[in-house]
């Protein structure tokens, strides 16, 4: 792919310099082998950091490379050659399972507390108060803490004998049900189909009782409603499948505060209620509940965990809660890439845990949650190796430096590394779920995945853009151009195709206009930095654009009626300017 094809960093770190010569691109052993050396070396340079090691940088830049055309390599010596992993050839994929499994993206890296890559970070850079002036720390998150939360919304604990079970027709909830299965399952395979419907229809024959396992029903009943309806951000009142809701999360509240994992279908329900928040775009009310769920499936790992370990072969219900373990994590991260809010812990084992379906995924929706999973850590680590910022208590002021010196220093080789790993996530995808990047995809499914792809390439690029915005109008480096051009190329792709993903309800909304504002943020700072290198003709579309997409779904009192607040601010400036 053309954007796969970058050019070679201009520099390489101390350690790369030691490594061996790069081996051909279809070896995959080797590269998975030399991509967990690269985890372990970052690793353990970053343990050293946060130990304020007296030691100069691991990621020490000796000198700057010569550069080259495209296609064209370097001779160097071997111990000065950067061994990063090659992305292997299409007619050398490794199958997904494999590529899971093999750890390339595993890591013990979560997301930082002070992490500094939210939408509210990127408004108090410096292009950003150049354009808007200045906006308070966790901006989105203060919003939502002070939106209304309707009655039938709010986590209440009742009395279970003053809960009131609705009344359900088969007719009405089978189509409910398959509603599940066909829009939100694809998206969130934790649940094991056969063994739900027996529970489903024994529930149906027996009548709802104020227990765990009818809580479960009636999520799957609210999901089944709220993933089908159209939105209409002019009713205050726009909570699709809430008759079903309401019960459920009160039957969950109630079972949660007196459970010490005795029952795994508490976590399930319990993440598919925050699930069911998030399609509602309530960031901090599914926050709540995947935290209850990550606590509550914790117990079954301490009971657990060396079936889990063994990959919980032939036992459907383990399978299950490893899926769920995995899914919750993935959530979890989600919502903590925009808000500092604290961790459950979940990521300590997760780590030790193998991908699902280890014998290798049977259906292309299972192939893309896979990818999701492994596009998630590599996220993660994007996260900890750039955006880290001071963490609380360690005496400095949390996210009071953007990018640090040393970080600064190094983001060439770290970016490049990066990069390399981006581009084998998405050339170890199996030919029956991997887009076609060039071209506009034509489903939902194909969407998510190149959404993911040039979310990771934004996040990677973003502070180099940031950076030559800054020092605007003097001209930054040929290295941060280039760059800085490639973040514009994912934010450009990224706005293409984010418009699809968001015409219907989906669970990943929040994220995904998070992200939306995020891109046009960052091509207008281009735009309003003068760089020749950086232009953006069509800006004013673009703008328009993300305004609309927003549009579709600001609640009134959300955090997305603030991002088109904001939007439509930063599309005034662009007519006062010309």
């Amino acid at each position: 792919m053309e954007s796969l094809k970058r050019k070679r960093a201009a520099k390489a770190c101390n350690y790369c310099r030691k490594r061996q010569p790069a081996v051909a691109a279809d070896r995959v052993d080797e590269i998975f082998s030399r991509l967990e050396s690269l985890e372990s070396y970052i690793r353990d340079a970053l343990a050293a950091r946060r130990d304020r090691s007296p030691i100069s940088s691991p990621y020490a830049i000796p000198r700057r490379l010569e550069p080259t055309r495209r296609g064209e390599t370097v001779p160097l010596t071997p111990d000065e050659v950067l061994g990063a992993p090659s992305v292997p050839s299409t007619a050398t994929q490794a199958s997904l399972s494999h590529f899971a499994n093999s750890n390339v993206f595993n890591t013990t890296m979560d997301i930082p507390l002070s992490h500094s890559s939210t939408t509210g970070n990127l408004l108090r850079s410096a292009p950003a108060k150049a354009l808007l002036g200045h906006y308070p720390a966790d901006l989105f998150l203060h919003i939502e803490l002070r939106r209304r939360i309707p009655e039938a919304l709010q986590l209440s604990p009742v009395p279970i004998s003053q809960i009131e079970l609705p009344t359900i027709s088969s007719h009405e909830a089978d189509g409910l049900v398959q509603n599940f299965f066909r829009l939100v399952h694809r998206f969130y395979p934790v649940l094991d189909q056969r063994a739900f419907y027996d529970l489903y229809h024994r529930i149906l024959e027996d009548g709802l009782r104020p227990d765990i396992a009818s809580a479960l029903v009636l999520v799957v009943l609210a999901l089944g409603a709220v993933s089908a309806e159209t939105p209409d951000p002019r009713d205050p009142a726009w909570h699709p499948g809430i008759r079903y809701f309401t019960p459920a999360i009160r039957l969950l509240l109630a079972e949660s505060l007196g459970s010490f994992g005795g029952n795994p279908i508490l976590p399930q329900a319990l993440y598919f209620a925050g699930v069911y928040y998030s399609y509602l775009s309530r960031p901090l009310l599914a926050w709540r509940l995947v935290h209850m769920a990550s606590t509550d499936v914790q117990h079954y790992w301490i009971r657990n965990s060396e079936k889990l370990l063994r990959g919980a072969q032939g036992d459907s219900q383990d399978q299950s809660i490893l899926r769920l373990f995995w899914a919750i994590l993935v959530l979890e991260c989600d919502i903590l890439a925009e808000h500092h809010l604290p961790r459950s812990g979940i990521e300590k084992i997760v780590d030790k845990l193998p991908y699902p379906w280890s014998d290798g995924p049977s259906e292309p929706y299972i192939s893309r949650w896979l990818a999701d999973l492994a596009s998630r850590r590599l996220l993660n680590r994007i996260h900890y190796v750039l955006y880290a910022g001071t963490e609380p208590g360690t005496g400095g002021e949390a996210g009071s430096d953007r990018y640090s010196d040393e970080t600064q220093k190094n983001l060439p080789s770290l970016s490049y590394e990066l990069t390399r790993q981006l581009g084998a996530w998405y050339q170890l995808l199996p030919n029956s779920i991997r887009p076609d990047l060039e071209t506009t995809p034509s489903n939902i499914d194909d969407t998510m995945v190149v959404i993911r792809y040039h979310t990771t390439g934004e996040v990677i690029y973003r502070p180099f853009l940031c950076q030559a915005c800054a020092i605007a109008p003097d001209t930054p480096c040929t290295v941060t151009l280039e760059n800085a051009q490639q973040c514009l190329h994912h934010c450009r792709e990224y706005l293409n195709v984010v418009e699809h993903a968001v015409r219907a309800p989906t669970a990943s909304l929040e994220n995904l206009l998070h992200g939306t504002m995020a891109v046009v943020l960052l091509l207008s700072f281009a735009a309003f930095s003068k760089l020749d290198a950086l232009r953006v003709p069509d800006l004013e579309k673009l703008q328009d654009k993300g305004i609309r997409i927003c549009e579709r779904w600001a609640f009134p009192g959300s955090s997305i009626e603030q991002m088109v607040v904001i939007l439509r601010a930063l599309r005034a400036k662009c007519i006062d300017t010309g």
